[in-house]
């Protein structure tokens, strides 16, 4: 499983919901337009292609992949105690 942060602009509000659900499929919202999300390649590939069907050229889904290293240096200002923890996502 890789993790990747997935950070999304859309104008209209049918395929923004359309985005939001497909990203819920994979991982978490941790902000209004930002998800942790846990896939794998082939799986990253597949979500890709289905959010080309419903983004406009203006629209923008971008991903990050976070390496280990820079999973565990994350943190997480809301909350109260710093968990390192490498099976999850901090942002």
């Amino acid at each position: 499983m890789h993790h990747f942060l997935a950070c999304y602009d859309v104008s209209d509000n049918r395929a923004r919901s359309r985005v939001e659900r497909l990203l819920q499929r994979y991982g978490n919202r941790v902000q209004k337009s930002v998800f942790e999300i846990s896939i794998s390649i082939n799986d990253l590939t597949a979500l890709l292609e289905k959010s080309k069907e419903f983004l406009e050229a203006t629209d923008s889904l971008r991903v990050y992949q976070l390496c280990l290293t820079c999973r565990r240096a994350s943190k997480n200002l809301a909350d109260t105690e710093w968990r390192n923890r490498p099976d999850q996502l901090v942002v």
